[in-house]
């Protein structure tokens, strides 16, 4: 077995218990890493330790869209959520 390529589809039921939400959707395929990308309009300073904080102009990576208005991504190795409309999808 290959390890040196570590993406992969993964087939999982959506479960997100976020801020007191508690949402099941359904069956869906995550490539992971994600190949999408967004650059940020704004800046966004995190009020809490799951979100990521980014400057104006900061290339998000990784992204994957869990929520309408919040997503997940990556800077470098600090990864977190932030808000969708902060950001421009490359």
């Amino acid at each position: 077995m290959d390890t040196a390529d570590t993406r992969g589809t993964l087939r999982f039921v959506v479960l997100v218990c976020w801020r007191g939400v508690l949402r099941q959707g359904p069956v869906e395929e995550v490539t992971s890493p994600s190949d999408i990308t967004a650059m940020a309009l704004y800046d966004f300073a995190a009020s809490q330790d799951d979100e990521l904080s980014f400057k104006a102009g900061d290339e998000i990576c990784d992204i994957n869209k869990f929520d309408e208005a919040w997503w997940s991504g990556r800077i470098g190795n600090r990864v977190g959520i932030f808000p969708a409309n902060y950001v421009s999808e490359n």
